[in-house]
C-alpha cells in the first residue's frame, strides 16, 4: 500500500503515516515495521537508527523499544523525539537488523 500511496503526486511521508494504520485497521492489518517520518525520523536518528527508504525492522531499536508493536514505537519516536541523548545502540548490529 505504501508503494501505491508515493506514487500520487505530491503525498509526503506524513500522509502516509497518518493514512496507511488507519486504512490497514479497517482491513484488521497490523504493520510489522516502523514507518520513519519527519516527526519519528529524529527521535530515531537520536537512538542511532537510521533509514534509507523509511521502513525500520523493530528489532533495530533498543531493547524495551523493540517490544513494542511498531504503531507504539512511533508514537513512542515522535513523542520523546526532543527527549532522547546523542545516543548508540549497544549490541545491536544495524546490518543485520530483521
Amino acid at each position: 500500500m505504501d508503494i501505491l500511496v508515493r506514487l500520487i503526486l505530491g503525498i509526503g511521508t506524513l500522509f502516509i503515516y497518518d493514512a496507511t494504520p488507519r486504512i490497514g485497521a479497517k482491513l484488521n492489518f497490523e504493520p510489522k515495521k516502523v514507518h520513519i517520518h519527519s516527526g519519528t525520523k529524529k527521535g530515531a536518528h537520536a537512538l542511532g537508527v537510521f533509514s534509507l527508504n523509511d521502513i525500520v525492522n523493530k528489532s533495530c531499536f533498543p531493547d524495551g523499544i523493540c517490544d513494542l508493536e511498531p504503531l507504539q514505537i512511533e508514537d513512542l519516536l515522535c513523542i520523546f523525539k526532543d527527549k532522547f541523548g546523542k545516543g548508540v545502540i549497544e549490541n545491536k548490529n544495524l546490518n543485520s537488523c530483521k
